[in-house]
């Protein structure tokens, strides 16, 4: 299953997004000022039929060179997210010092 969420997260086409439940709400409730709680932002998620590949989706984007953290995606805050980035960015330097 998880190969399949990586596959349809990597896509171009973003036709998933359509079926997110945040869809419905602002994203402002997801890109949040430090003091405010991604509570609102967390139970929208905790609904969304989608948010196993939104999580995947934000991972995949932000273990690239140069990727940024931001916004909930997922149920997850970037300090959240920030194990699974590490840990994508080590399987990655992992995967092309053994492909070297």
């Amino acid at each position: 299953p998880m190969g399949r969420l990586i596959d349809i997260a990597r896509r171009a086409d973003l036709d998933w997004q359509q079926r997110a439940a945040c869809t419905e709400v602002g994203t402002d409730l997801f890109f949040l000022e430090a003091a405010e709680t991604a509570d609102e932002a967390k139970a929208c998620c905790n609904r969304c039929p989608v948010a196993a590949i939104c999580l995947e989706y934000a991972v995949t984007l932000e273990s690239r060179p140069g990727g940024q953290s931001f916004g909930v995606w997922g149920a997850m805050t970037p300090l959240e997210r920030e194990p699974l980035v590490k840990a994508r960015r080590r399987l990655r330097r992992e995967t092309e010092r053994s492909a070297a």
